[in-house]
């Protein structure tokens, strides 16, 4: 695909798909950034690739402009972003051991969350139900 350079600039990811009519499923291939640090040429740094051996999504490389974008937007060092993106994973994987998917109950967590992120933090540290926080 032949897309300008400054409009190649404004990506921050790709991600390409895979559609296997034998078994009629789609997979995402890859998950990449774009790189561009005033460079002519553009950078792509592979985050995840899809393993089709084992089916699964293996992380590749650590992310490049994560910390640059968090770190200009909130001015956070690396390791409190890194904290950060632990503390959310552990809240997103609580929400998916419950098998949360109604998209109301959803917004009211993360209302709570974006009012008092410690109290969500430390219900799914202690395993409570997400119904419980929502309030």
């Amino acid at each position: 695909i032949q897309v300008p350079k400054t409009e190649l600039e404004a990506l921050h990811l790709v991600l390409i798909q895979y559609r296997d009519r034998r078994k009629n499923i789609r997979r995402s291939l890859e998950l990449a950034e774009i790189l561009s640090g005033g460079k002519e040429e553009m950078e792509v740094n592979y985050l995840y690739r899809w393993r089709p051996r084992t089916d699964t999504f293996e992380k590749v490389n650590q992310s490049i402009r994560i910390f640059e974008d968090l770190n200009l937007h909130t001015g956070m060092t690396p390791q409190e972003i890194q904290k950060d993106l632990k503390q959310k994973e552990a809240i997103l994987q609580w929400l998916l051991n419950y098998g949360i998917e109604d998209i109301d109950l959803l917004g009211k967590i993360l209302k709570v969350y974006y009012k008092n992120p410690d109290a969500i933090l430390t219900a799914a540290q202690k395993n409570l139900k997400p119904e419980s926080v929502a309030k």
